[in-house]
């Protein structure tokens, strides 16, 4: 019989797969994944070596983080817990911890120093203010940060609202900065004309991809554990990764090779 450590999800706590695919697809849809794509067109990948380093790359993580999951999913336990049958206890307490924990601290920071650059950015454009200063720019990233962590706070069920409106929105605005990406300044003719001379190589192009997201393939115990069976965790983890991945990597790849840059932020201001 297996000891109650008290992490265990309750039947009633259970999520139907559409909920976790959404929750997978907030994590994608990110200022970062632009900047990925922007680098892997940067690095002269042709426009079929990205979209394969995306699928294969995706698929990889997708593969991993299935089999990881489905065990959550059995045993209804977050990944430290599980880590405990080959690490011990007091291995998975400290070594998955810091190891998650530097990981994790380190992808907040990107993403709430993004947004509030990105947010201070705009503001700034908005009141003919030039540049953002330092000072407005930390106090964004500061405030979004916060209220990052309140939406975490909120537990499961908090992200899956914030993303049952935010992913569309997202969704929307990204494509909004594609189209007027394309259609301004003869982008599509630049598309056109793209023609690399020499590429950094597919193998290049999947460790970007699989390095963008290794770390969400990690923990997807801690998402999936609330699947209500292992079938629910492959339609979520495919579904909620690689379509939403796929059009944001494209996304960067295309605005980076038609306008030179690939903050969505900075697009939409100009």
């Amino acid at each position: 019989m297996r000891e109650n450590t008290g992490f265990e999800v309750k039947p009633e706590q259970r999520q139907g797969w559409f909920s976790i695919a959404l929750v997978w697809a907030g994590a994608m849809i990110c200022v970062p994944c632009l900047m990925v794509g922007g680098v892997l067109s940067g690095s002269g990948l042709s426009i079929s070596e990205i979209i394969l380093s995306i699928l294969l790359g995706y698929g990889l993580i997708c593969a991993y983080m299935i089999f990881i999951g489905m065990a959550a999913c059995d045993i209804g336990l977050p990944v430290a817990v599980m880590a405990e049958g080959a690490l011990g206890k007091q291995g998975a307490r400290y070594i998955i911890s810091l190891l998650l924990a530097f990981a994790c601290i380190g992808w907040f920071g990107i993403q709430s120093a993004t947004c509030g650059q990105a947010f201070a950015s705009m503001v700034a454009s908005m009141l003919n203010m030039g540049a953002p200063s330092t000072t407005m720019v930390a106090t964004s990233s500061i405030v979004w940060g916060i209220i990052m962590l309140l939406t975490a706070c909120a537990g499961f069920k908090g992200l899956k609202w914030l993303n049952y409106i935010a992913v569309p929105l997202l969704v929307i605005v990204c494509l909004y900065g594609l189209i007027v990406g394309l259609t301004q300044n003869d982008g599509m003719a630049t598309l056109a004309a793209y023609a690399p001379a020499q590429s950094a190589g597919i193998v290049f192009g999947i460790s970007m991809v699989v390095a963008s997201f290794a770390l969400g393939g990690v923990i997807s115990a801690d998402y999936c554990r609330f699947a209500k069976n292992r079938g629910d965790v492959i339609k979520s983890s495919i579904v909620g990764v690689i379509p939403a991945g796929f059009f944001m990597l494209m996304s960067g790849a295309l605005l980076s090779i038609v306008t030179g840059q690939y903050d969505i932020s900075a697009i939409l201001a100009a």
